[in-house]
């Protein structure tokens, strides 16, 4: 019965932090998509696609009013954080399988 309270109350936060972020989350989806795509199709490494797509769109993420800021913010932070700990625990269990 209690997680039935629970549940709405963290419902409007969610839908707040969606409304706040889906666009600069969207345009880092897009980002590494495009670098992926660049990379299949003309042999490069897909971070140096990234990284130059990244340098076209930094005017996005510097943009202080921008609707694009917070999410770009977000997944720069907390999921390339997210990623690069996904990356280590995969390291770690291929050496100690290997």
């Amino acid at each position: 019965m209690m997680q039935e309270n629970m549940a709405p109350s963290n419902l409007p936060r969610l839908l707040v932090f969606a409304q706040n972020n889906w666009r600069g989350f969207l345009v880092s989806v897009v980002v590494a998509a495009a670098a992926q795509f660049l990379s299949e199709h003309y042999g490069a490494p897909a971070m140096l696609m990234a990284l130059l797509l990244g340098i076209a769109f930094h005017f996005l993420a510097e943009d202080s009013g921008g609707a694009c800021k917070a999410g770009i913010e977000f997944t720069a932070r907390t999921v390339l954080r997210f990623g690069v700990a996904l990356l280590g625990a995969r390291i770690s269990v291929e050496l100690m399988i290997g």
